[in-house]
């Protein structure tokens, strides 16, 4: 799958909650389309994404502890799936995107200074 610039803009106007495309990859295609002598047309961006990662390669992808990903697969939240004739559990791409969509977001809290911090970070 690729996207321009052009065409991420689009869709973040029609964006719903449980949209797959973060913030994040928002901001680093914006960043791109301001580079110099780069049209917005002339950015594109092509992502090479696993379809499934084991639970062990989940975690590593998400930062999120083993221990964790097994927590969520229990309380259903999260899908996880056993391959025919494997032992192995794994997680694809899209279940795991839409788990990490329904994470609450993070609300920062001000220091004294008015600077923020994630330390003091609380689940809204």
């Amino acid at each position: 799958m690729s996207l321009s610039c052009d065409d991420l803009s689009q869709q973040r106007g029609q964006q719903d909650p449980g949209s797959v495309i973060p913030d994040s990859l928002a901001a680093l295609i914006a960043a791109l389309s301001q580079v110099e002598g780069t049209s917005s047309r002339g950015v594109v961006l092509r992502l090479v994404l696993p379809l499934s990662y084991s639970v062990e390669g989940f975690a590593a992808a998400t930062s999120i502890s083993r221990s964790g990903i097994y927590e969520a697969i229990a309380s259903g939240g999260l899908i996880a799936r056993h391959p025919p004739n494997s032992r192995r559990t794994v997680i694809t791409l899209f279940d795991g995107l839409n788990w990490l969509a329904t994470l609450p977001r993070v609300e920062l809290s001000k220091k004294s200074d008015g600077a923020q911090s994630a330390a003091d970070a609380r689940p809204t």
